[in-house]
């Protein structure tokens, strides 16, 4: 199923990148920009709770469809219904509030495809789906050259899918009961502070900057499709693993999250190492000369590669400890927009990178720490910290070769 999930993910991320790529060609970074704010209102209206949900559905699958469905159906309307009527004064704002309402129902029908270990037909489905998203998106933005086609075609297909669900899934819509509400509140809040730096990073850019400033910050700080799939992937799998594993089988199944952590993070650091070598002329030749900056907060984010693929998080919410997980993001929030408040006024939008780098490493930090002296779990056991040491040196050490020497 892993495989599958990878498989799934990549197909998703790199649809997402070729998207962002035809946007940088035919909009201006200020164009681009104000679409990058509006996925940014979206985004975070909806990431937490979506999260959430796929979370302690995947790991536990205590309630039926009918009532994660439901949940979806009753936020989505909630939370646009705002951004819908501040649209009626600001248009701009229109396409966060259908993309609120439409995107998270169907996101549905991956969670069950995933839960039902139906690894086909996820592949299938996310062929289909993602690539007629990058054809359906790439032609209409070359032919009209339109903000407004773009956003409209966008917006057809979320709708689109979201029927799919619907016909795929036999759904029936039932009243959310408290003790359903308790379960998520933990995970929704653990989400909304742990993936908050990233927006808040993009807000505070776009509030000091303008928006071609944030067009610039956010190509650089978006990760490669190859990052995030494997980190995301295993992190799923390892947090499916221990919330299955029993006292018996716990050691084993740490011992294996070791062994792929160390494979995939002596790859990925390869990778990076080249990456940074080449950063510069790859965004010039891919972007434009305008996106140039935009490399220099790519090298820098690069730096989140190492820390991604150690997964105390992952293990922690595997052993149901998300109170504390919770606790221990609100430290990486507030210390990542402190850091960032300070180093902007150094190196601008450069100086924000650099604090979420440092602050995510805090957390992986912290979280080890805590899961050690609650649980017992050392972190040797489930990460190889001679590896992940020397990532850091290589890593580091070639940004600052690069950035002193040439």
């Amino acid at each position: 199923m892993l495989r599958s999930i990878q498989i799934y993910q990549i197909i998703r991320f790199s649809s997402t990148l070729l998207i962002f790529w035809t946007f940088s060609r035919v909009f201006s970074t200020t164009q681009v920009g104000v679409i990058e704010k509006n996925l940014l209102i979206a985004n975070v209206s909806t990431f937490f709770w979506l999260q959430a949900i796929q979370t302690h559905f995947l790991k536990k699958q205590t309630y039926t469809y009918n009532e994660y469905a439901s949940f979806i159906l009753l936020v989505s309307a909630c939370v646009s219904t705002p951004l819908l009527i501040y649209s009626s004064w600001h248009k701009v704002y229109l396409f966060s509030g259908l993309y609120v309402l439409f995107y998270p129902f169907g996101t549905l029908i991956e969670m069950y495809l995933i839960a039902q270990k139906q690894n086909k037909s996820l592949i299938y489905y996310s062929s289909i789906f993602y690539g007629m998203w990058l054809i359906l998106m790439i032609v209409a933005t070359l032919l009209y050259r339109s903000l407004c086609v773009t956003y409209g075609v966008w917006i057809a297909i979320l709708f689109f899918r979201s029927l799919f669900c619907i016909i795929y899934i036999p759904l029936r819509l039932r009243s959310i009961n408290l003790d359903f509400l308790s379960n998520l509140s933990w995970l929704m809040l653990t989400f909304a502070i742990g993936g908050g730096a990233e927006y808040i990073d993009g807000f505070l850019i776009d509030f000091l900057f303008d928006k071609g400033t944030l067009a610039q910050f956010r190509y650089g700080a978006r990760e490669l499709p190859v990052f995030v799939v494997l980190a995301n992937g295993v992190s799923l799998w390892a947090t499916q693993q221990v919330a299955h594993s029993t006292n018996t089988t716990l050691e084993q199944v740490l011992l294996t999250i070791k062994q792929k952590s160390t494979k995939y993070l002596l790859l990925n650091t390869l990778l990076s190492v080249m990456l940074i070598c080449i950063s510069r002329p790859l965004y010039m030749y891919v972007y434009g000369k305008d996106y140039l900056p935009s490399s220099v907060v790519f090298d820098i984010t690069l730096v989140i590669v190492v820390s991604r693929f150690t997964f105390p998080n992952s293990i922690l919410l595997g052993l149901n400890l998300d109170k504390v997980q919770f606790i221990i993001t609100c430290i990486e929030l507030i210390l990542n927009f402190i850091l960032s408040v300070i180093l902007v006024q150094f190196w601008g939008m450069y100086g924000v990178a650099i604090a979420t780098v440092v602050a995510y490493l805090i957390e992986k930090v912290l979280l080890a720490a805590y899961m050690h002296q609650r649980t017992g779990v050392a972190f040797y056991k489930y990460i190889s910290l001679s590896t992940v040491l020397l990532s850091y040196v290589v890593v580091v050490g070639t940004l600052i070769v690069k950035y002193t020497l040439f």
